[in-house]
């Protein structure tokens, strides 16, 4: 009888974390796509990182380039890199964040959503701007303590923290 190298073995409660890990993570990027669609996107501002330049792209082009298209397209060669240096299981968990963010972005754009607070009024776009900073740090955070990223600047950062410490 033939055993399996251990490398191979999957015992029950490494796919227990890993599943557990995978549906968190997809919560909390599901969590980030609808603070950009419901609390950025009303009061015309944007987040930071990749996501954010997509934001000032489609707020230029009036919506001719959606935010989900750049997302993507900005993504692809940080990804690529990610896979050549990075942790493959990081690099894995921020391919599937990267895609489900864009997706979600696209579906919920399209989704007749209503607006969490009065934009017509400044101190309300203030308090859509700090909610949507504390729900992106808060997911963005748990997605990074579980072992992956939303992408864009996350694999900017460790690359460079890799190469200069």
């Amino acid at each position: 009888m033939k055993k399996t190298p251990k490398k191979l073995q999957l015992d029950k409660r490494t796919v227990l974390r890993e599943t557990r890990a995978v549906l968190l993570m997809t919560l909390m990027i599901t969590i980030e796509a609808l603070a950009v669609v419901l609390l950025y996107t009303p009061a015309g501002v944007v987040t930071g990182g990749v996501t954010g330049i997509a934001m000032l792209i489609t707020y230029a082009t009036n919506g001719a380039i959606p935010n989900w298209v750049f997302v993507v397209i900005a993504n692809t060669p940080l990804l690529i890199l990610a896979f050549r240096y990075l942790h493959i299981r990081f690099t894995a968990y921020t391919l599937l964040m990267t895609v489900l963010f864009a997706a979600e972005l696209a579906v919920f754009q399209n989704l007749n959503l209503p607006e969490l607070f009065d934009m017509s009024e400044p101190a309300w776009r203030v308090v859509s701007v700090i909610f949507g900073a504390v729900t992106m740090g808060v997911s963005g955070g748990m997605i990074v303590r579980l072992g992956g990223s939303t992408g864009g600047m996350d694999i900017v950062s460790l690359l460079l923290n890799r190469q200069y410490s």
